[in-house]
């Protein structure tokens, strides 16, 4: 669908201008060995560490060998591999078994938080088959339906086994429901890691951590745009499955279309991420990592501005103030290499207005509705988002 032709994009001095929100915060959900601060508890509460050091003030360190628990090496990984900031919700303590539905009501206090773009929970891969796929659906709930702001990570249960004879990739793509599959990606096969605990002893832990710190470093070198592929992961021994060429077809579901990101070992070049697909490979619009994250920031961001207009006249003045807003924050972004296009008008249009995008009906209800054509993928090839502001909340 294309919009109507643009004129030139105009950066008008003295309206309140975007920020693109963080897209880099993840948010990690599991058991600790303690979960406490100088003041109070922090038992299911969302609680920013920016270090390993710090998170072990609050949360303790690492499970005894050989206990399922997982928060503690992934948040390792993590860091190790770019990451600057995130928040742990802890759950339960090294006492306890591993839960369903402690992990889910770890999720309920996420929701409020704005400032999550990643949510990661890699002991969902400890529970029962059937409480396993439960849980993920429903942190793909989470992230495309009750907050649709954020990515999932999800971790591959027996990560650790190979696809023959019976394929762990498969049996997790058989799970999956279709529902919310473009907010989300997974990563096979688990990472081989050597904690400085075990002596030079080696573990195998789930890849959704090391690739969150990864997305991290990718969004604050070059931008959540750039694809999140053919990048070595550190602190890793290597991928706890070999990999080949041939490999690669099967982590798509020729059943469902589910796909799942190889991990793959090369001479001289390390462990690599080698694929940036999100979970639903049928979508036209939404079948790369890069793609949907790029959305999500700019809706978001678009989102959290127009709250500036709340109580504002809805009038053609605060229209045009508002499309002049957005279209200099997509200006931006096309200058920055996020759109494609040789020309803005190739990358984004914006339309706001009676006629346009509102009836006298929407106004007098105090609607104030934004359109935006954006090219995420192809030049002119554009995919249509709709924000409407109640201009009274």
């Amino acid at each position: 669908m294309s919009p109507e032709p643009v004129g030139p994009v105009n950066e008008l001095a003295g309206h309140p201008r975007i920020d693109a929100v963080s897209t880099d915060i993840a948010a990690f959900i599991g058991y600790t060995a303690k979960a406490q601060s100088p003041e109070k508890s922090l038992a299911r509460v969302p609680t920013t560490v920016r270090s390993l050091i710090e998170y072990e003030q609050f949360f303790g360190g690492p499970s005894a060998a050989g206990a399922p628990y997982l928060l503690f090496d992934s948040l390792t990984l993590f860091f190790a591999n770019g990451g600057r900031q995130c928040l742990i919700v802890s759950v339960g303590n090294y006492d306890e078994p591993i839960a369903k539905q402690a992990l889910l009501d770890g999720l309920t206090p996420l929701e409020a938080q704005l400032s999550v773009a990643i949510v990661v929970m890699p002991e969902t891969v400890r529970l029962p088959r059937q409480d396993g796929i439960e849980a993920q659906r429903a942190l793909l709930a989470h992230c495309g339906n009750i907050t649709r702001n954020r990515f999932a990570i999800l971790d591959i249960p027996a990560g650790d086994q190979p696809l023959h004879p019976t394929s762990p990739v498969a049996a997790f793509a058989g799970g999956l429901s279709a529902a919310h599959l473009a907010y989300g990606a997974a990563y096979y096969p688990w990472l081989i890691f050597a904690p400085p605990r075990l002596l030079g002893g080696t573990i195998a832990i789930p890849p959704g951590a090391a690739v969150a710190g990864l997305f991290a470093t990718i969004d604050n070198t070059r931008g959540v745009w750039k694809a999140p592929a053919n990048v070595s992961i550190s602190a890793v021994a290597g991928p706890a499955v070999s990999l080949t060429a041939s490999d690669q077809e099967a982590l798509i579901s020729v059943t469902t279309g589910v796909g799942v990101n190889g991990i793959r070992s090369f001479p001289g070049m390390g462990t690599l991420v080698w694929g940036a697909r999100t979970l639903d490979t049928l979508s036209l619009d939404w079948r790369y990592v890069s793609v949907r994250r790029t959305a999500l920031m700019i809706e978001e961001s678009v989102r959290l501005a127009l709250r500036a207009f709340v109580f504002e006249p809805h009038v053609p003045v605060t229209w045009m103030v508002v499309r002049s807003m957005v279209q200099d924050f997509l200006l931006q972004l096309w200058r920055a290499g996020a759109l494609p296009g040789a020309t803005p008008q190739q990358a984004f249009s914006v339309k706001i207005g009676l006629g346009e995008t509102m009836t006298p009906q929407d106004v007098d209800a105090g609607h104030m509705i934004l359109e935006m054509f954006i090219a995420l993928v192809r030049p002119d090839e554009f995919i249509v988002f709709t924000i409407d502001q109640n201009m009274s909340s």
